[in-house]
């Protein structure tokens, strides 16, 4: 059967694009998002390659398409990712006539190809922005760019936190909305009974608390600074596990395993490269860092808080719109090892440990972050830009 008999049904048809085909904060939201369709729609799914999102879609029964798919001004490569939009929009268009395409959703402000095909062939484009704000003279030339980009080729512009809606809705924020990214609290109050194991899994013997980083490893997100941060701890005597979860730039990940070597910190550091079970392993440590410069949001901010742990984040974004200072966790100015090793232990230096800033942030994240309301808001997004093509 060819593909194009393959979609006849009388669904509307939707194309989802990923600038990833990782599992982080963006590609967890776009699974939370199809789960949140209830099969309402057919819907196909465009990844730039294999990975572990591959392997989540297809586990819901939906298609895949693996297609070249290049970031403009996401990993530095502008004029590349530029120079090869025409081969790569008439490709998609080939994809979106065959299958019959009706609405096509962007899930990341530095793909671009899919808004590009809808408006050639005048079709409604919704882009879901997971990016934030970028500082310098280069942020406000990006920003202008990419905020005339997301206003002109859109019907709907969804972004993660009211600071990404004010950096990309320049030119105007009729239709641009925030929609805060839903964490499954049920998911992780699941893995209560089964918490355990990761301390003899990575050998971490000795009873040091385990303060965690989860994320892509690259220099916006700070993992430096935690090595500088547990080097000053140390200095002073204190003593702690630290977990650094997520793959990224491998020459970046070459500089921080080294300056750990460097300070002696060998046997105080693991580096797990890519989990698929954060569930458990939030529940396994006693505290959770951010440091990252700029973070249009921060889900796995939430994630932690759902768990019941306590936060260090920076200043830097989207946090701000999730932890509350002194009562969920504690703010520090990017870019700050000083400041990150002084809330480490301020922390830790609690009665309690933390874990009474833990409780309050699972009752935010229930309170405020619940999964039904994003899932809820996102289809009521999609719907309402289909009856608008049809009226």
């Amino acid at each position: 059967m060819s593909a194009k008999k393959a979609y006849t049904a009388s669904r509307p048809r939707l194309l989802f694009i990923s600038a990833s085909s990782g599992l982080y904060g963006a590609e967890q939201c776009l699974v939370e998002t199809l789960k949140g369709l209830n099969g309402d729609y057919e819907i196909s799914v465009l990844l730039p390659g294999n990975g572990p999102l591959k392997e989540k879609i297809e586990s819901l029964g939906l298609s895949v398409i693996i297609a070249d798919i290049k970031w403009v001004g996401g990993d530095g490569h502008v004029l590349a990712g530029i120079m090869g939009i025409p081969a790569r929009v008439s490709k998609l268009m080939k994809i979106i006539e065959e299958r019959r395409i009706d609405l096509i959703f962007s899930n990341s402000s530095v793909v671009v190809d899919g808004a590009i095909a809808a408006k050639i062939r005048k079709m409604p484009h919704i882009w879901h922005i997971h990016e934030g704000p970028i500082n310098g003279v280069k942020g406000q030339l990006k920003r202008a760019l990419r905020s005339l980009l997301v206003t002109m080729l859109s019907e709907r512009v969804i972004t993660v936190s009211k600071g990404a809606r004010e950096f990309f809705s320049l030119f105007g924020g009729k239709k641009f909305c925030t929609i805060y990214n839903g964490v499954n609290v049920d998911s992780y109050r699941a893995v209560d009974a089964e918490a355990g194991g990761l301390r003899e899994e990575l050998g971490l013997s000795v009873g040091y608390p385990i303060v965690a980083m989860v994320g892509s490893l690259l220099e916006n997100k700070g993992q430096m600074d935690l090595v500088e941060a547990a080097r000053l701890i140390d200095s002073q005597g204190t003593k702690f596990y630290y977990l650094v979860v997520g793959t990224g730039n491998k020459e970046y990940i070459g500089r921080v395993r080294k300056k750990v070597d460097e300070y002696g910190l060998t046997q105080y550091f693991r580096f797990t490269g890519f989990r698929s079970d954060i569930p458990n392993i939030l529940r396994n440590i006693d505290l959770f860092v951010l440091a990252s410069r700029r973070e249009p949001f921060g889900r796995v901010i939430a994630e932690a808080m759902a768990c019941g742990r306590p936060v260090v984040a920076t200043r830097s974004g989207g946090p701000e719109e999730i932890v509350v200072d002194r009562e969920t966790g504690l703010f520090i100015p990017p870019g700050s090892p000083v400041d990150l090793a002084r809330a480490i232990k301020d922390i830790f230096s609690l009665p309690d440990g933390g874990k009474g800033m833990g409780l309050r942030g699972k009752r935010v994240v229930e309170e405020r972050f619940s999964l039904k309301e994003y899932q809820s808001r996102i289809s009521d997004t999609i719907k309402g830009v289909l009856d608008r093509k049809t009226a």
